[in-house]
This record gives C-alpha cells, sequence and structure tokens, in this order.
C-alpha cells in the first residue's frame, strides 16, 4: 500500500480486492464464484475518503461486475452487456480495414476486425474509452456511453508522420491482438517495406524470407512449407481457391503488389474454417477501391509493367478496382537465348511471357448489406524453339528441328454477399467458381538432304492437356455469446470437375511452322485425337470454432471441420478436431496448438522444374485422401527492449502421400497415339511420412531500423 491518503495495491486476485474493500463498505459483500475468474488479477487504487459506491464501481467495472442491494448485503452480479458491431473503414479512400485493433485500455481486452473489416465486440452498460487502431493509421479513442445494442462504422485517418521505415511490428502484435501461433497477417504497409530486386514486391518472395518457408531447387517449382509439397499449400484471393498463383517457374507470384490489402498464412495452427490442404492456408485480400476520388496508380520493374485504377461508383454507394499486370521481357530474353544456344551451335531462341487482370466491385446495398463481386483471369506461356543440323557417314545431312509451346492460366470469379444482423450476427455467403488449365504443344521436325539434291521430310505433333473446374457454395454465420464466446460456424458445398491428362500424337504433312517465328502458334490437334476422360465429385464441408477468452492470461480456440467426399460410389467422411491453448505471462506469450487435416486432391508430378506437367486428380476407391497430424509449440518472449525471439517447435505426421513412380510412361510417351487417359493411376506410389522441426526468428529494432534473423532446423 502507498501513501495515506491513496490505497494502492496491485495485481491481486479478487478475493483479495473483496477483503480489502470490505473495511470501506457498510454492508456485507457477497459473490458466486463463478461469477470471477478465480485465477483473474486486479489492480486497486482509490481514495478511503471516496463514497463507498465509487470506490466499488471502480473495482466491478474491471470485470464487468454491478452489485445489488438485497436484504441489507451487497450481492456482486454480472453486469448487463450490449452488442457494438460494423465495420472500420479508410477515412479518405472509404476501404475497410480488415484486422484492425480495438482495444479497452482500462479493462486491457481486445478485439480484431475479421478479414472483411467487420468487428463484434461485447461492452457492460457504461462508459467505456475504445482504442482503434491500424498499421500507418492514426489512433482514434471513441467516447462510448453504452446503453443498447449498436451499429457502429469506424473511420480512420491516415497517419500524417510516417517514417520511410516504420518500426511497429504487425507480425508480432500485442498481447489483446493476434496470439503467438496464430495466423501470420501483414499489411500492405509491412509489405512494401520488404526489398525487392528486379521486380516489383512480391508476395510469393516476401514469405521466402520466413521461417519454415522455403522454395524449390534453384528457387524455382513454387513454395513448400515444413517439408510439404507446393501442392500442400491452399491459396485463396478473397476466398477463391487459385490452383497455380505462380509465373516464370515460381520466379514470381500472380499477385500485383499495388493492389493487395492484406495476406495471411496459416502454418503453425489450421483455423476450424480452413481444410482441404496439408501445410497452409495463404489468403489474399485485394483493395476494394477508392470510395472518394480516381486514383490511378502504376509502375515498370524488370520483369513487368503493372497498374491499378480505383474509382466510385453509383454516387458512392459502391467502388470498383481494376488492376493488372503483363510482362515485357519477352523480346529480351529471346535475344539473350538466341545468343547463348548460338555459341553451342544451336539455332533457336526460349520466350516467357505472363499476364494478370482483376476487378473487383463492391456495392452497398443498405447499411447492413455489401456485394462484393470479384474476376481474376491470368495465363503463362512459354515457347522454346532447337535447330541443329549434322552430317551423316553416307554424304547426306539431317536437320532436325523442335518446338515447344507450354501454356497455363487461371480463371475465377465470385460474388460475396456480407449481412449484419440487428440481433448481434454477420452473415456471410460465397459463391465463387475457379479454373485452372494446363497444356503443352510439342512439334518435331526432320529434314534428309540427299547427296542428289533430293529430300524428305518426317513432322511430328504431341499433345498435353489437364484441367481442373471448382465450383462452391458457401454460408457463414459468426456471433458473441453474452459470456464472451466468439463463435463461427459454416457450410459449404463444392463440385469438381477434372480432366487429369490427355496426349495425342499425329504426324501431319500439312502442318506448317517456321523456326524463328512466334507467330502463328503451333496448330491445336482436333477434339477427335482425345480420347477425354472426366471425373466429378462432390464434397459437403462444415465447420465450428469457438474463441474464448478465458481471463487476462489464459485464452483457447477450438472446433472442427467436417466433410462428406463423394466420387462415382466412393465415399469418404472425415472429423477434423483443431485446437489453440494461449498462455500470456508479462510480455511472454506460449501456444500449444494441434490440427488435423485432410486433403482430398492430389497433384501428381514427376519433378520439381516449376514447369506444370502434373496431374489434378480426386480422391477415389484406390487413393485415400492425404492425411496429417501437426503439433505445435510457440513462444513469443521479449529478451530486451529491442530484441524479441519467436521460436516455434512442431511435429508432422503425414499418410497416403502420393507421387509418379521414376520416369513415368503417361509423362514420357514418345511416339503414342491416343494415350489412355486412366494410365496415370497404374503410374503412382502412395506412402506416409512425417517431419518435424524448430523454427526461429530473432528481431532486433531500433527508431529507424529493424533487423530480421531467421533460421529453421527441421527434418523430413
Amino acid at each position: 500500500m502507498a501513501g495515506q491518503s491513496t490505497i494502492e495495491v496491485h495485481d491481486i486476485k479478487f478475493d483479495s480486492c473483496i477483503s480489502i474493500l470490505q473495511d470501506y463498505v457498510p454492508l456485507p459483500l457477497a459473490y458466486a464464484s463463478h461469477v470471477v475468474g478465480s485465477e483473474r488479477k486486479f489492480d486497486l487504487r482509490f481514495n478511503p475518503v471516496s463514497h463507498w459506491r465509487s470506490i466499488l464501481r471502480q473495482v466491478l467495472e474491471q470485470a464487468d461486475l454491478e452489485y445489488k442491494i438485497i436484504d441489507k448485503n451487497i450481492i456482486i452480479i454480472p453486469g448487463e452487456k450490449f452488442w457494438y458491431q460494423g465495420f472500420i473503414f479508410d477515412a479518405a479512400s472509404g476501404e475497410s480495414l480488415p484486422g484492425a485493433h480495438l482495444e479497452l485500455p482500462q479493462s486491457a481486452k481486445g478485439w480484431v476486425a475479421n478479414e472483411e473489416g467487420n468487428y463484434q465486440i461485447l461492452l457492460s452498460r457504461g462508459k467505456h474509452e475504445l482504442r482503434v487502431s491500424y498499421l500507418g493509421y492514426q489512433i482514434k479513442i471513441l467516447e462510448l456511453d453504452v446503453r443498447s445494442n449498436q451499429h457502429l462504422d469506424i473511420e480512420l485517418e491516415g497517419s500524417l508522420e510516417l517514417p520511410l521505415v516504420t518500426v511497429t511490428d504487425s507480425l508480432t502484435p500485442a498481447s489483446y491482438e493476434v496470439p503467438v501461433g496464430a495466423p501470420l497477417t501483414i499489411e500492405d504497409e509491412k509489405l512494401h517495406q520488404f526489398p525487392s530486386l528486379g521486380h516489383a514486391m512480391d508476395v510469393s518472395r516476401y514469405l521466402q524470407f520466413m521461417p519454415g518457408v522455403s522454395t524449390g531447387a534453384d528457387g524455382f517449382g513454387g513454395i513448400h512449407i515444413r517439408g510439404g509439397g507446393s501442392d500442400h499449400n491452399m491459396v485463396l484471393l478473397d476466398d477463391i481457391p487459385i490452383y497455380n498463383p505462380l509465373h516464370m517457374l515460381g520466379m514470381t507470384s500472380i499477385f500485383n503488389g499495388d493492389a493487395i490489402q492484406q495476406i495471411t498464412l496459416s502454418k503453425n495452427y489450421f483455423p476450424p474454417k480452413y481444410s482441404g490442404r496439408l501445410s497452409s492456408v495463404l489468403n489474399v485480400r485485394m483493395r476494394d477501391g477508392n470510395r472518394e476520388n480516381l486514383v490511378i496508380t502504376g509502375g515498370v520493374s524488370a520483369l513487368s509493367t503493372h497498374g491499378v485504377l480505383e474509382t466510385p461508383i453509383l454516387s458512392g454507394k459502391g467502388t470498383l478496382m481494376v488492376a493488372g499486370q503483363k510482362s515485357h521481357i519477352r523480346d529480351l530474353v529471346r535475344n539473350y537465348s538466341m545468343k547463348q544456344k548460338a555459341s553451342i551451335e544451336v539455332d533457336g531462341f526460349f520466350q516467357p511471357g505472363y499476364s494478370d487482370f482483376y476487378t473487383k466491385t463492391l456495392i452497398d446495398l443498405s447499411e447492413r448489406d455489401k456485394l462484393i463481386i470479384n474476376f481474376y483471369t491470368g495465363s503463362d506461356i512459354f515457347i522454346d524453339v532447337d535447330g541443329f543440323s549434322f552430317e551423316n557417314d553416307d554424304g547426306s545431312s539431317d536437320r532436325d528441328e523442335f518446338r515447344d509451346e507450354y501454356s497455363w492460366g487461371n480463371l475465377a470469379g465470385g460474388v460475396r454477399w456480407l449481412h449484419t444482423a440487428a440481433t448481434k450476427l454477420f452473415f456471410k455467403t460465397n459463391i465463387y467458381y475457379s479454373q485452372y488449365k494446363y497444356q503443352s504443344i510439342n512439334a518435331y521436325l526432320n529434314t534428309r538432304y540427299n547427296f542428289d539434291g533430293t529430300s524428305m521430310s518426317n513432322r511430328e505433333l504431341t499433345e498435353f492437356r489437364s484441367s481442373v473446374n471448382e465450383v462452391g457454395l458457401d454460408h457463414e454465420i459468426n456471433f458473441i455469446t453474452e459470456s464472451g464466446h466468439f463463435l463461427a460456424l459454416g457450410l459449404g458445398l463444392r463440385r469438381f470437375d477434372y480432366t487429369p491428362g490427355i496426349i495425342a500424337y499425329d504426324e501431319d504433312e500439312n502442318i506448317q511452322w517456321l523456326l524463328h517465328d512466334v507467330k502463328p502458334s503451333l496448330p491445336e490437334l482436333p477434339a477427335s485425337y482425345f480420347d477425354e476422360i472426366h471425373f466429378s465429385n462432390w464434397q459437403i464441408q462444415g465447420f465450428l470454432r469457438d474463441n474464448w477468452t478465458i481471463d487476462q492470461r489464459w485464452s483457447v480456440e477450438y472446433g472442427f471441420h467436417s466433410r462428406l467426399f463423394l466420387n462415382n460410389g466412393t465415399s469418404y467422411f472425415s472429423l477434423e478436431p483443431r485446437g489453440s491453448l494461449q498462455f500470456r505471462d508479462g510480455p511472454h506469450q506460449y501456444n500449444l496448438s494441434y490440427s488435423h487435416v485432410q486433403q482430398a486432391q492430389h497433384l501428381i508430378s514427376a519433378n520439381d522444374n516449376g514447369l506444370p506437367d502434373e496431374l489434378w486428380v480426386p480422391s477415389s476407391a484406390g487413393l485415400r485422401p492425404q492425411k496429417m497430424h501437426m503439433l505445435d509449440l510457440s513462444g513469443d518472449f521479449r529478451l530486451t527492449k529491442q530484441m524479441r525471439w519467436r521460436p516455434s517447435c512442431y511435429y508432422r505426421d503425414l499418410q497416403n502421400l502420393t507421387s509418379f513412380v521414376e520416369n513415368p510412361n503417361f509423362l514420357n510417351s514418345g511416339r503414342l497415339n491416343n494415350v489412355d487417359a486412366s494410365a496415370w493411376e497404374d503410374e503412382l506410389i502412395v506412402g506416409k511420412g512425417n517431419g518435424w522441426g524448430i523454427e526461429n526468428n530473432f528481431r532486433w529494432e531500433s527508431t529507424n531500423y529493424f533487423l530480421d534473423v531467421n533460421y529453421t532446423f527441421a527434418k523430413s
């Protein structure tokens, strides 16, 4: 205790508070043990000459409690609570701010807005100071007089004095924000501070600097997380699955960095909402668009030209955002590769190219209803041409020419409806379509020049096709209970259509193509040449999640994801439990989590060279879904005021992993005619695996600089 006029005690349990207060309250105090957590700690500071009602109210407000006088006893009871909900916006542009933080400083309570920028908080009756913050924005303080349920939209002003490098660490938030072990959230402010070389800031390159994240050989072949394959990562573009998120053999991603608002990576723990991939979930949120003004941004990098257009529509009741990027290195790479091939006496060239186009439209149907329409299309093309001549022993000579064209791309679109109900509920309905196609056309021309001046030619054309189409419908409900449980539940329906792989071969004297011409492209073979085989399957899925802050030190999230997979008479049912336990000890945090995930789609590949010469296929009677069990222990320790250490230890057990046998006949068909597309099942090997690792992130930060050091020791 301090001073004669003020009584001050810190970090004591509630029963100790009551014992002290009883000396200053004229009536006996009584309460039920379940009203206040037995381990919860409080701070007590009051002037003993103050009125006893004021003294008692000061303590009870910390615990959201009230009191009633019954039969000359003061009975402590839970306080009446009300719901505040709404959206958090950028005041200048009107864009939603997903992941914005809300805090009650007086009670050390905090919340985070969801991926749509919507928040739901539960407040006791009375006056509260609510602090709202977001990286790159000024903190807003609201004085609330809570007397009823309210819908309250909040606008934040951009910071006027941001330094070039913002030291605020969005990856290691405060205790009231995202806990350690939870999904990592990176806003666009953080993304653009990261240095880049040769091209604009790219999501895939940013992720590779995180512990536990790597690429294939020589930086190609996609993203690999905790020893998993590139197909074990779920990539979502505004809640729409994207099957191949990379360009240029994995050198860059499909995402225009100027159009990104936020990315979220889940790898330590899988929230119950997600399933279908074994290693991670990457959710990329694109900008909504500016509600106030027409804004055009763009830039040129070594690889591509990119631009973004944002404009208000419908008299300010909606926004439109259009973004795109296109590579401009085609001629540069072609000229360089011609010189390199000429140095080894080969005529030809290598020519890559890619492009992306994305639109997002947001419409305010009412104060509580929003409609979001997304569209994306992107493609890659690679052309590789070789030609060389050689002399034969009989005096004749041969000329061999090869031309290979590879093309692949994504097509996706979706409609989301967001509804905030007056009864503390938040609804989200999402309908989407996603398509991925891969095609390769390979031509061979041999010309024999005889010594008598005559010649003869042999032409061959081979074409490979593979595709997957997905249509989905999801409905999700979020709400908070009076006891402080944040609940979410959802149902979903999926249909998948696969063409897992078709090869056709032809000898055609009428095929006309020139070695050094980019156009015309090689002709596609007639549809009658292909013995097409399609696979279709359905998935019915659902999830339930509860996020509960037990007291100031303990919090827990738990739930499950369930799915019924149906494929031509074969069915698989999965129940995937998830759980995450969080403990805070002053500036330090600990998290223990368990995730069980199943994957019913298989990407079967014979190599990892970055070219998508692989097959997406569904589980079947002979190919069971892949399974993963993961246990993760993570920590966040403040070693000094400037230094932070974030370790993570994990163990993963995997079953029903699939791959092609070495040099499969299906992909190395040679001179084949109308290959049976079902042959891929004869080329598979199925096995199991496990992996463990220790990931470390050390961060040192000062006023103007920060240094990240990541180290991972892992075995799979």
